[in-house]
């Protein structure tokens, strides 16, 4: 169906002189298209507008209410009507204009001045709340609109379906798109944003069943009668019309049960009979399933033109999506915390991967067909989270407005203290101008972020999977000898890439028992985790003749935290800011006392030889490396404590391989 489908059968409509003797909605439009504003001469549109036509729209809004009482025909009785449909009116025009949403917001901000100059002496009438209904996604703008006015005009509708008019198949289609709409809308649940449209429709068209019966007899073939079903989430599921391609693409999708050949050779097949059955392992099992994938399909049409040349790579699309969607309810109940879930999924996509593709000379995002796969997982996130956030968009409203207050009461404050010459936080302020994507969405989505090449991506699994199965792991060891051989050979391939990473992955203070983990997704810097513990409880010595370890690999060069504070205050150009967020920044970590003598010797040194000796005989060096590192690495989970800046998009980083560094935008918003 026509995406503008509403705008052809509103301008013939438009065009028909009935229409504007029946419809009140439409006059009332055309009133206030006409506005009543004087441009230029109004103080309470925000100048920080940048759009003329948000000007003049804001122009016109004031004298709209201005002139109100004229407009509601002298009746207050009118006025909640009339302030509905102004509201409906306002969300046309910004439709139409669509401009950015920080014009929107000025707008609205603007609009909220205004009414608060000039309040309607009833304060529960609908045009005092006009603010509180402001909406900023130009979809929603646009389908509240649409199903507001069907419901107001759908007796002229009628009327013209029952004289059979020459564009009755058009306005048949209109009642379809509509009905569909509100079937979408209504299948959110709890409707959200849409509540008001919502109940508007079912006041009109809920157990009215002569109405529906009447409207179903004069446009056949299109289920009108099932708009109210729970059991199907749009109009004649079993007989809806599909555009051709899609439907053999489903059906092909449907039909494609090809498991892909292990085409990987990591050399970690061998190690399949002393992991199988591990913690990992029956999490992977799980989510590999090829339950209730079929209907998974409408995610991987992009992947299905693959299955030729990748045999395989559609199922493990529809697995993929099946997860996504389902939050990963199958393992739920075996991993609780949202973040290991992830973890796992991204290992276990990135581990199947690997047998399809097996190419180990570019990062997996820089391979086209790895990033069809990967897109689909990202479309997926986005939307649910879209979703949940229209779904709570009116606690989302809330957060937004309170950090924009926050933010500008603390900035009055912050160049109020800059001129007393007192010392203030810019992080601080900072923090205030953030909304962290746990105050907007309980959804937590789980984005594919490594970006590594295969074989550096399965090193990170096979770690992560150490960790995971180190306690079940345990046991086995202890009655280990039929295996010994083999677990040995595993513990000797573990120790090496535990080594290879650690220094990377971990960052050590000196009096401090714990360290830093940067890489939570993949590594575990306890002392316990050492393979070498493994290795000397199996006595691996004795096996591996040529392959001995005599060492645990322990922990990397420690740091000393005090000594790299007091050589960053040499530098005299660090603005107070900085060093406040700098103090805040390590304000947790450990401590410890630097010998004063060697202060002393510094001082006759002077500056630059201070320094030099800092990074040559002190871990000063290390620690630059390290930071730089962490700077590109930000370790936050990625799916939990990505943050956006008011009315700005959101980007998020790729977190780039330890030994690759490689970083890549991997999402923006939906």
């Amino acid at each position: 169906m026509s995406k503008h489908i509403v705008d052809q059968v509103i301008e013939i409509l438009k065009n028909d002189d009935v229409f504007w003797r029946k419809s009140n909605l439409y006059m009332y439009y055309y009133l206030f298209d006409n506005g009543m504003g004087s441009p230029g001469t109004t103080t309470l549109c925000n100048n920080k507008i940048k759009d003329q036509n948000f000007h003049n729209l804001c122009y016109d809004l004031e004298g709209i209410l201005n002139n109100w009482h004229d407009i509601c025909e002298g009746k207050e009785s009118n006025y909640d009507k009339y302030c509905e449909r102004l509201i409906y009116w306002l969300y046309g025009k910004i439709r139409t204009i669509k401009a950015d949403a920080t014009n929107i917001y000025y707008l609205y901000e603007s609009l909220n001045s205004i009414l608060k100059n000039k309040p309607l002496k009833n304060k529960n009438h609908a045009c005092n709340k006009i603010y509180e209904s402001k909406v900023y996604d130009m979809r929603v703008l646009k389908d509240k609109r649409e199903l507001y006015d069907f419901v107001e005009i759908y007796n002229i509708i009628e009327t013209k379906l029952k004289e059979n008019d020459k564009n009755k198949v058009l306005y048949c289609e209109y009642v379809q798109y509509i009905f569909e709409l509100f079937k979408k809308v209504e299948a959110k649940g709890k409707y959200g944003v849409y509540n008001n449209e919502v109940m508007h429709f079912q006041n009109k068209f809920l157990n009215k069943d002569d109405t529906l019966e009447s409207l179903d007899k004069l446009c056949p073939n299109m289920c009108i009668k099932s708009v109210f079903d729970k059991s199907s989430r749009t109009l004649c599921p079993s007989n809806r019309a599909v555009v051709a391609p899609v439907q053999l693409n489903t059906k092909r999708c449907e039909s494609t049960t090809t498991e892909y050949p292990d085409k990987s050779q990591s050399g970690m097949e061998k190690y399949d009979r002393i992991l199988k059955n591990l913690d990992a392992d029956k999490i992977y099992k799980k989510l590999n399933d090829n339950k209730d994938i079929k209907q998974y399909c409408s995610d991987c049409n992009d992947v299905l033109a693959l299955e030729e040349t990748y045999p395989g790579i559609t199922v493990l699309c529809k697995k993929l999506a099946r997860n996504l969607r389902t939050n990963m309810s199958d393992i739920q109940n075996d991993v609780t915390n949202a973040r290991d879930r992830c973890s796992y999924f991204i290992h276990w996509t990135y581990g199947e991967l690997k047998k399809i593709f097996n190419i180990n000379s570019r990062n997996i995002h820089s391979i086209p067909e790895v990033s069809k796969v990967l897109d689909v997982g990202t479309k997926i996130n986005n939307e649910l989270m879209l979703k949940d956030i229209l779904d709570n968009s009116a606690s989302i409203q809330k957060v937004f407005d309170s950090k924009a207050e926050l933010s500008r009461e603390f900035f009055k404050n912050f160049k109020v203290n800059q001129l007393n010459g007192k010392n203030t936080q810019l992080s601080k302020l900072i923090a205030e101008k953030l909304v962290y994507s746990r105050e907007v969405s309980k959804h937590k989505p789980c984005f594919h972020y490594f970006d590594c090449k295969l074989d550096e991506c399965m090193e990170m699994k096979n770690l992560h999977d150490y960790f995971k199965n180190f306690e079940s792991m345990k046991d086995k060891i202890a009655g280990a000898n039929n295996n010994r051989k083999l677990y040995c050979e595993y513990v000797a391939y573990i120790y090496g890439l535990y080594e290879k990473h650690e220094e990377d992955c971990c960052t050590c203070y000196f009096a401090s028992d714990k360290c830093v983990e940067n890489c939570p997704h993949y590594f575990n810097c306890e002392e316990k985790y050492d393979p070498y513990n493994f290795y000397s409880a199996l006595k691996c010595d004795e096996i591996l003749l040529g392959k001995k370890i005599t060492k645990k690999v322990g922990k990397p060069k420690n740091i000393n935290h005090e000594a790299i504070m007091k050589a960053e205050n040499v530098n005299q150009h660090i603005l107070t800011e900085k060093e406040n967020a700098e103090s805040a920044e390590y304000g947790d970590l450990p401590s410890d006392s630097f010998p004063s003598f060697a202060l002393s010797v510094f001082t006759f040194l002077g500056i630059l030889l201070m320094v030099f000796i800092f990074y040559k005989f002190t871990p000063l060096g290390t620690w630059y490396n390290r930071r730089a590192l962490k700077k590109k690495r930000n370790y936050a989970d990625f799916y939990e404590e990505y943050n956006e800046s008011l009315m700005m998009n959101q980007s998020e980083q790729v977190i780039g391989n330890p030994q690759n560094r490689r970083l890549r935008i991997s999402y923006q918003t939906g």
